[in-house]
């Protein structure tokens, strides 16, 4: 069975390790009033999370929720290219406001010439 374990680092950021699914979520999401409280701003520092699936990613949206009801601030920093992806095709990526590294939207033109084609054949 896969687990998920937090703690609060010298930075008074909340460390997440292991994996953030379905199975892990439930137990940790009923711990949130005591990773999310206490900071003006918090900090979920998701670097060693291994493993993350859309209830993970649903845990996220609704931590930044609660945080934003209250008037406070939530950051996310060390997302995983998994965890980007996901927050991507799930649509919340300006909610969670994770940064995004990589290559930009705009389609790359590219030129092929037909004489260069029937060259290869």
């Amino acid at each position: 069975m896969s687990n998920c374990q937090w703690t609060i680092d010298a930075h008074n950021a909340v460390q997440f390790s292991g994996e953030l699914t379905r199975d892990t979520v439930p137990p940790v999401w009923q711990e949130r009033q005591q990773w999310l409280n206490a900071r003006d701003h918090v900090v979920l520092n998701v670097t060693e999370v291994t493993k993350v699936d859309t209830a993970g990613v649903a845990m996220l949206v609704n931590a930044k929720k609660q945080v934003g009801l209250q008037q406070r601030e939530l950051s996310i920093v060390g997302a995983s290219p998994q965890l980007r992806a996901i927050i991507s095709v799930s649509g919340v990526a300006e909610v969670l406001d994770v940064p995004f590294a990589g290559p930009t939207a705009t389609p790359t033109k590219v030129k092929v010439s037909h004489s260069s084609i029937a060259k290869k054949r």
